[in-house]
Parts: structure tokens; sequence; C-alpha cells
């Protein structure tokens, strides 16, 4: 069965204050974030497509007031799928896995296969082939109609099959390659890619270096509880309301774009490949062709990025406006915002004060990243509710 896997990345993304990259990347990848993904002023590869870092009129990060986007009539822009479709318990048990694994990765016995490896490889490869789950280290190239084209060649690069870091066919269509094996991967680039390689039917030449395989705690309470800080039965709401939201995302229909909502996320996006032509010294044209972009072709990307961004927003305070329970009052933000700002420091994700937080962060971003998680919370409740 398929698991929906991107799901578990979007979602964590849009927590971390949807500070996203494209959903895009070089060659095969699909949303990691690096490659081809154009950077910030900073150079570093990542640009909100929320404005810029000080906040505008429509509210800054100092949590003074309601941001006001979206805040509006939202019918005339989006029909909503439906929000009580229970999602399948294989896909559940499936995902929650998943992420178990990667929490309690530290916990795992970790067997490394590889025929010209160093000490404690098991250079006994025969009858060694891909399985869901493992970690492989690959040489790769892509081609359309018999033509490597840019960012489509990596080597050395450690792909874990099943991750969903690879565009849709790439990831099982290693499965069963052995160890040292190289094999031709048939793909499809998906529609929403970057505009010169999306819908293109290409060929991966893939060789298999080598393959990591692991042995896991077994996922029962006391594991999750060690790994993941939360209950089994969080980890299981937490998943059930990620894939409704997910099968929700797809199900809801846009009847039209706020077309000031798209302007902000196009404006942010150029003004961060500016910022980045300026820091290399070189003209926006230049730098655009590095990233294998014309004017044009980046500005086409860079809509159908917006699109994306702004139909989950349109998904998100439609809820928000069905079920104004969700609403927050100030002081609710205020609360909110803090347990949020404290959890990005301690994973890791944010270093720096309160204050610090609210100022490089815009307040509508941090509205959403917590009005993401209530409507999961809430997605997972009417899931109970109909179940009982």
């Amino acid at each position: 069965m398929e698991l929906k896997r991107k799901l578990v990345t979007m979602i964590a993304l849009m927590l971390a204050l949807l500070i996203m990259s494209s959903g895009c990347a070089d060659s095969g990848r699909s949303d990691n974030g690096d490659g081809d993904t154009p950077p910030n002023s900073n150079g570093d590869g990542n640009g909100s497509g929320n404005g810029n870092e000080n906040g505008n009129e429509n509210g800054d990060g100092n949590g003074a007031e309601n941001s006001g986007r979206f805040d509006y009539d939202l019918t005339e822009y989006i029909t909503l799928g439906s929000t009580n479709e229970a999602p399948d318990e294989n896909d559940v048990l499936d995902n929650m896995l998943l992420q178990f694994r990667e929490a309690s990765k530290s916990g795992a016995i970790a067997v490394i296969y590889d025929a010209d490896g160093e000490e404690g490889s098991i250079t006994d490869i025969e009858g060694i082939s891909v399985c869901e789950g493992d970690t492989v280290n690959i040489d790769y190239v892509g081609r359309i109609n018999g033509v490597a084209f840019q960012g489509g060649t990596d080597s050395g690069y450690d792909l874990t099959i099943g991750s969903g870091a690879f565009i849709p066919g790439f990831e099982s269509g290693l499965i069963g390659a052995a160890v040292e094996a190289t094999v031709d991967v048939n793909v499809v680039f998906p529609e929403d890619y970057y505009p010169d390689l999306a819908g293109q039917p290409a060929v991966f030449t893939v060789k298999i270096n080598s393959l990591t395989r692991y042995s896991y705690p077994e996922m029962n309470e006391e594991n999750v509880e060690k790994y993941m800080e939360i209950t089994y039965s969080k980890l299981k709401n937490n998943i059930v309301g990620a894939l409704m939201f997910q099968k929700l995302y797809e199900d809801s229909q846009v009847l039209k774009y706020p077309e000031d909502e798209i302007g902000l996320i196009v404006e942010d996006y150029v003004s961060s490949v500016e910022g980045a032509a300026n820091y290399y010294g070189v003209s926006l044209e230049t730098y655009l062709a590095t990233l294998g972009h014309t004017e044009g072709s980046f500005f086409a990307y860079v809509t159908g990025i917006a699109q994306q961004y702004v139909k989950q927003y349109l998904v998100i305070y439609s809820v928000i406006a069905e079920y104004p329970q969700l609403k927050m009052s100030e002081d609710e933000y205020v609360t909110e915002s803090r347990k949020l700002w404290s959890e990005m420091v301690e994973i890791g994700d944010f270093s720096g004060t309160y204050e610090s937080f609210c100022s490089k962060n815009q307040r509508f971003d941090i509205e959403t990243s917590i009005y993401t998680q209530r409507v999961i919370e809430h997605l997972s409740s009417l899931c109970a509710q109909n179940a009982e």
C-alpha cells in the first residue's frame, strides 16, 4: 500500500512556521529544500514565501495584533472537501511506524552491506537486495530522451527507501536491486515540478554502492514514550489528524486564488533571488540560469509554488471559519506562540529569546503554525467521535 509520506514532511514543515523550501529540489528529489531551490537573501536555500522577516502592514511578529490575512469570506475562493472521512488504518499504522523509526534510530542496530566497505561492514553481499526502510548509498544519472539534464546527477547520496525524499517511482524502483547492481528506474516528473521537467518521463541510471539495514526497537507504548516523549495514543491521534488534513487538502477545490496573497509570496521569492544574485555579484538573469531558469520560467515556477502555499492557507482558515471554537484569543495566541517557541528551541530549530523569535517571524506564520496544529487535532477528534 502506498504510504502518504509526503504528508509527514508537509505537516512538519508547516508546523515549523511554514518556513518551507519550494517543495522541489534538484534531480529526483522532491522536498528536501536543497539543490535548485531558490535561496533567500542570505544565500541559504530557503524562502518562506510570506513577505520579509520584519513584518508588514498585515501584522508583524510581535503578537500585538491579528495578522488579518485570510480573515474574510473564503467560500468564493475554495470548496472544502470532507472533514469526516476516516483514514485507512493501515496508512495510520504505516505512518506511525515511519515516524517512530525516525525517532528511535539511536536505539536501532545498523548492519552495513558493502563489498568494498571498511572494517565493520559485511562484505559478503550475495543475495542482499534493497528493501523498504533500507538506507542505500547511490550514484545516479537522470536522462530525458537519452540526454542527461541539469541537476539530475549525483554520487554518494544516502537515500532511505520509503522516505518520500525523491519523486514518485524513484525509491520504489530500487526495491529488489542488489548491492553493487546498476539499474534503470523509469519515472515521470510531477506536473507541479520545475516547468522544464514537469510531466516529462525520465530514466535514472542508479548504482547501489552499499546498503544499511536497521533493526529497530519494537513500536510499543513504552518505546514510543522513550524515544518520542509522547504516548502511543497521542502519536496515533496526530497521524490520524495529519492524514485527514492531507485528504482534505487533496479533495478541496480552489475556485480562484486571492491575487494579493499570490502576489505577496511571488514578491518574496523574487526578492530572495534578487538578494542572492546581488550577494554573488551577478545579474538576475545569470543567477537564474544557474538554477536552470529564465525570468519567465522562474516566474511561472514561483507562481505555482505560491498557489500551493495559498491552497494550504485557504484550507486551514476555511476550517477555522467553519469551526469558530478553534479561533484563538489574544491571550491564547501569546500562550501558544510561547509554547511553539519553546518546542522549537528544544529540538534545535531555533536559538534565541521569545522576543527574537517573534521579531524574526511574521505574526501570520506563527498563527498559521498554531492553527495548523489545531486543525489537525480537531480532525482527529472528529474521527474519534464518528467512530463511537
